[in-house]
């Protein structure tokens, strides 16, 4: 008698790509055709919330006609379509992220089941030109005989982009003195802007500053110069000519700045020398680890205060209402600072909001008063703002950039490269 034999058959599963579930990045340049059936559902899927929907012959009550019916809850990131009749089509724009995208929905037998939209590729920011110390030379030299290159050598300077501002004058105003921006200069190829300026000393004391300290404030990005032409002096009630360049942006990239900016020019300033009468003392220089004490003072300010008053009772506490400074993408708000008068030191709590879909990712902050930008000393924050989300951070500023006590007191923050 044979012995049974049994077979056992298995069976593979292979999965295929489906049609009706496709990926799409987002371009508000672009029209997206979504085909929709009446005996199925399409849903459209965002990278975060939608902020806005706009459509014709498009209906959310099922008791209202039209020609799809739509389901959407505020403040969820998809939508869903389902066409009410045959041969229909519309348009429905969908506001996201500030842009606003446009999908053509039309009625099929054969409709998309989902479409899952992807954010658009970060830009990238081209690498600025490096430009000699010879050449930023040449171009300031260029700039000083424009009018001259102008009417005898126009071929030299046809690729220059130039503007005067007698007709507005840009003028930046320091009390005791005020730069006036009177001529600007663009070359394109080197990625550089020349400006000539007027320094006037408003005192009757000579006015002192470093030469090769001049920055260019444009939005709420500050520049600082690649070159200068200036004496670092300025007479009693004077003034005095200075040509400086700009080139490329802090962290590496081109500026690409226009010359239709509204620019403020600002220098820094030697340190006067004061009478004993009115002698300002130098900053304490603070070791990292004193600095880190202090950021961990005003974190745990609220319990200290609570339970060790005796710790915090020479600290003085500022609360900011509606201190808010917009950066389009994201928003940095100052919640409260913390003057450590012993230390000469300000610590800040500020609260980032990221405004995006992805991560904004950062390297540090400075503190602007008036006129003058203070950069961190210490800092307490994890470096990126989630998407959508927001973010507590601690930083300190101390003494002045030129190391005098300071005792004045929006926020800057610089971000890194791979997300502008």
């Amino acid at each position: 008698m044979k012995s049974p034999i049994s077979f056992l058959v298995l069976t593979a599963g292979i999965a295929f790509a489906d049609p009706s579930i496709q990926r799409a990045t987002l371009d508000d340049r672009v029209v997206v055709s979504v085909p929709v059936a009446t005996n199925r559902v399409t849903t459209l899927s965002f990278p975060g919330p939608i902020a806005a929907i706009d459509a014709a012959g498009v209906t959310a009550d099922p008791k209202v006609p039209g020609q799809f019916q739509l389901a959407h809850t505020k403040g969820a990131s998809f939508l869903s379509v389902r066409a009410l009749a045959r041969k229909a089509a519309t348009n429905l724009n969908v506001r996201w992220n500030k842009r606003t995208y446009v999908f053509e929905l039309v009625e099929s037998d054969a409709p998309l089941l989902s479409l899952n939209l992807e954010a658009p590729a970060a830009p990238t920011v081209a690498p600025a030109p490096e430009v000699r110390p010879t050449r930023l030379l040449a171009l300031l030299d260029k700039a000083k005989a424009f009018p001259l290159l102008k009417q005898q050598h126009p071929e030299s300077v046809a690729d220059v982009d130039f503007t005067t501002y007698d007709a507005k004058p840009l003028v930046s105003d320091f009390d005791d003195y005020e730069i006036r921006i009177e001529e600007a200069f663009r070359f394109n190829p080197e990625d550089t802007l020349v400006f000539r300026v007027v320094v006037t000393n408003k005192t009757d004391a000579p006015l002192r500053y470093w030469p090769d300290s001049f920055a260019v404030r444009a939005g709420n990005r500050l520049y600082h110069q690649s070159i200068s032409d200036a004496s670092g002096a300025v007479p009693p009630l004077g003034s005095s000519i200075v040509y400086f360049a700009i080139t490329g942006t802090p962290d590496g990239g081109r500026n690409e700045l226009s010359l239709k900016n509204a620019f403020t020019v600002l220098v820094e300033r030697m340190a006067a020398k004061r009478s004993p009468q009115t002698a300002v003392q130098p900053a304490p220089v603070q070791s990292p680890a004193r600095l880190r004490s202090l950021i961990d003072e005003a974190r745990a300010f609220p319990m200290l205060k609570r339970h060790h008053p005796e710790v915090v009772a020479d600290v003085e506490v500022v609360a900011y209402a509606d201190h808010a400074t917009d950066f389009n993408d994201y928003e940095v708000r100052l919640d409260e600072g913390y003057h450590f008068s012993r230390d000469d030191t300000l610590v800040l709590r500020a609260k980032l909001k990221n405004k995006t879909a992805r991560p904004i990712t950062y390297q540090g902050f400075a503190l602007r008063a008036g006129n003058r930008v203070y950069p961190q000393a210490a800092s307490h924050a994890p470096g990126v703002i989630p998407p959508n989300g927001e973010s507590t951070i601690y930083f300190a500023v101390t003494g002045t950039p030129d190391r005098w006590r300071d005792e004045q007191n929006s926020v800057l923050v610089e971000r890194t490269t791979a997300d502008k």
